[in-house]
């Protein structure tokens, strides 16, 4: 028996624990008391995780038990609620089926479905969800194989970057750096020769939509494998893209966005080079910064009255192996093979909206529901 079979076990067993808990109580002592035993297995499923080396997996539990011990006190009806709803052994027995049939990807998405339903009182952060979905895929197909990350392993044709301010960290995971380095070039080389269309005034609306998503997209990715100097780059890039830029091309804006897609193509060229950075990178970065703050400030008088949304953290983009097993998302239940059984005859229902928050990670992680509604809206309807 190797690792993932009898870690898939072990989370067997964690579910029916869960799921055979006593939800019919109603007086506050015994309500209390499964409170308190389903922050305790949750406790174990942590520790036993970390015995596995299943990383992404125990990241989640402790998610998921700092959020029951917040609400053991003084909210136990809340974890009851959530045992009802089948939300806290629901992905545990879904994980369990996706190690032992690691050749079904849909399973993945059923546990995207499962820990990003509105039942949780917070939402899953997609930092922790890629962990998860990345383990469960790497210890199903590679069995034995721990999934925390091997510096001394980078993905092949590549090399351990040396310290500069242009290199990934260290601790990246090879898999999804070798995504990163795969899938890049193409997003940036589109992105600029958009850029430089945008710059000559030779653009129509779609065309400079799609240059800022392009350089979003570039802007999460690198933050996520730690490029934080293509990161700070794209995001200034994005910034002025949203602006009307139109009006001011011919005093100089225009000059400035031809030399920033240039230096965003050196960027990425030193990075694979593990070369510095270019001599005009922190020159474009000051440039960038004092047109977006002349392009706000235009904004701001011809648009007075017009309401202003903070600025939201960029999600985190997952590599392609994991979005792809969501473009046919279905619900948790129709993703669990017919000859599986469910610990409880309560089901959950995953609005496809929320599907789509994780489909379209190039969008903006928005707390509040109408504006996530509208970000969404703006995206899919260009």
């Amino acid at each position: 028996m190797n690792d993932a079979i009898a870690f898939a076990e072990e989370l067997e067993d964690l579910a029916l624990q869960l799921s055979s808990l006593d939800l019919t109580a109603d007086t506050p002592e015994s309500i209390s008391g499964i409170a308190a035993q389903a922050v305790a297995e949750y406790g174990r499923l942590g520790m036993t995780a970390n015995l596995f080396g299943m990383a992404g997996v125990q990241q989640t539990a402790e998610w998921i038990h700092g959020t029951l011990a917040g609400f053991q006190q003084d909210l136990p009806d809340a974890i009851v609620e959530l045992l009802q709803g089948g939300q806290l052994f629901g992905w545990i027995e879904l994980s369990a089926i996706a190690l032992r049939e690691p050749e079904e990807p849909s399973h993945l998405s059923a546990i995207s479905a499962e820990l990003m339903g509105d039942a949780w009182p917070e939402p899953i952060t997609p930092s922790i969800l890629a962990t998860l979905l990345l383990n469960l895929r790497t210890a199903a197909t590679a069995g034995t194989e721990d999934d925390t990350p091997n510096p001394d392993n980078p993905p092949e044709g590549s090399a351990q970057p040396a310290s500069n301010p242009l290199s990934w960290d260290e601790g990246v995971h090879p898999e999804l750096l070798e995504a990163y380095l795969q899938e890049t070039p193409g997003q940036i080389a589109e992105a600029c020769r958009l850029i430089h269309l945008i710059a000559k005034g030779n653009s129509n609306p779609e065309q400079k939509r799609h240059a800022a998503r392009l350089a979003h997209t570039v802007k999460g990715a690198s933050g996520v494998v730690g490029v934080e100097a293509i990161a700070a780059f794209t995001h200034r890039l994005e910034d002025i893209l949203d602006l009307d830029v139109g009006k001011h091309l011919a005093n100089g804006l225009g000059a400035t966005l031809e030399a920033a897609a240039d230096c965003l193509e050196t960027l990425f060229e030193h990075l694979q080079e593990h070369k510095g950075l270019p001599t005009e990178y922190h020159t474009l970065l000051a440039d960038m910064d004092k047109w977006e703050a002349q392009l706000q400030n235009t904004t701001g008088l011809e648009t007075e009255t017009a309401p202003e949304l903070p600025e939201q953290p960029a999600p985190v983009t997952l590599p392609d192996f994991i979005t792809r097993t969501l473009e046919n998302t279905a619900a948790p239940d129709e993703a669990i093979p017919a000859n599986t059984s469910r610990s409880t005859t309560t089901h959950l229902s995953v609005p496809i909206e929320t599907i789509q928050r994780l489909l379209n990670l190039t969008g903006e992680l928005i707390t509040s529901t109408s504006q996530i509604a509208e970000h969404v809206q703006h995206i899919l309807g260009c």
